[in-house]
């Protein structure tokens, strides 16, 4: 294994584990799954939701991330309470982390829309199998055994506001932060300064009655990285066909295409091309998403954008 090979399995583990728990940058189409950013977001479809994405991050490196996201969430009957639940799977390189998450929202219910809060609580369990690496010096005691499981908790909080036209919403992905003291220990703590917070917002305007433009926004205060934003705009045609653009500050350019199949089925694919080094030697990222909303069939005459 060459030197080149083996730094970067090393720096895909280190950024698996720097980003345990926080899944705001996983996926490019989070505009239509808003849960992977806020449990704030359970419930507001008022139906029984159903996603499920696929990425596959800087396709062409051997051991680059892949991530699979499912979620599902649902108002409760006769309640301002609604509940969801998610489940995660990354991989990188050697190193895997999979994560479940109970969610729960409260709603009230304003003059001109909705307010609700939310929170998420669960666990993830990150492992990596050192053994599997192919290296020249094969007593490196660091690559001969696997490390076990690093369990840790996972919190979170937000509070989402939505109308007919437009939503913003404000979130803690990840209330606790952890550092990584060997490969068979981790430390939580509970510090303001290194959670990561994150803004999101978005608008619907019709141009006419076959066209709509959805212009929206996500913001990320990042420790330790300063402010990220990303700009995205879906224009969606006789309700029937979404395409977008999404413009990540100095990391990516997105495009995107959902299909309406069915009143209740949405299917989406998105392209990422990455503006720094990676761009040059990967073949994009790729991604992949499945959108049930178990709705009546009046939602193919007036879906909700958001």
């Amino acid at each position: 294994m060459t030197i080149f090979r083996q730094g970067l399995t090393i720096a895909l583990f280190l950024l698996t584990m720097q980003a345990m728990g926080q899944h705001s940058g996983v996926l490019s189409q989070y505009m239509f799954n808003g849960l992977v950013l806020n449990p704030a977001y359970a419930g507001s479809q008022n139906t029984l939701s159903v996603n499920v994405n696929y990425r596959n991050q800087w396709t062409g490196f051997e051991g680059a991330p892949v991530a699979q996201i499912a979620s599902i969430h649902s108002p409760l009957k006769n309640s301002p309470l609604s509940a969801g639940f998610m489940a995660t799977h990354e991989q990188s390189g050697v190193s895997s982390d999979i994560g479940f998450n109970a969610i729960s929202s409260y709603e009230l219910e304003l003059d001109r829309g909705e307010m609700r809060f939310g929170i998420g609580a669960g666990v993830a369990i990150g492992s990596s199998r050192w053994s599997d690496v192919e290296i020249d010096q094969t007593d490196d005691p660091l690559f001969q055994q696997n490390s076990r499981g690093l369990i840790r908790p996972l919190f979170s909080a937000g509070v989402y506001y939505q109308t007919k036209e437009w939503y913003g919403g404000y979130s803690l992905p990840s209330v606790l932060s952890y550092s990584l003291i060997n490969a068979e220990e981790i430390r939580t703590t509970f510090t303001f300064g290194n959670m990561e917070h994150l803004l999101t917002g978005g608008y619907v305007h019709k141009v006419n009655r076959q066209v709509v433009v959805k212009p929206s926004f996500l913001v990320r205060v990042l420790p330790n990285s300063g402010i990220q934003f990303d700009l995205n705009t879906n224009v969606v045609f006789k309700k029937k066909i979404w395409t977008g653009l999404s413009y990540r500050h100095l990391d990516a350019v997105v495009a995107m295409v959902e299909y309406q199949v069915h009143h209740q089925l949405r299917v989406g694919y998105a392209f990422d091309y990455s503006l720094h080094a990676l761009g040059r030697y990967s073949l994009g990222s790729h991604e992949i998403a499945l959108m049930w909303a178990f709705r009546q069939k009046s939602f193919a005459r007036n879906p909700r954008y958001f």
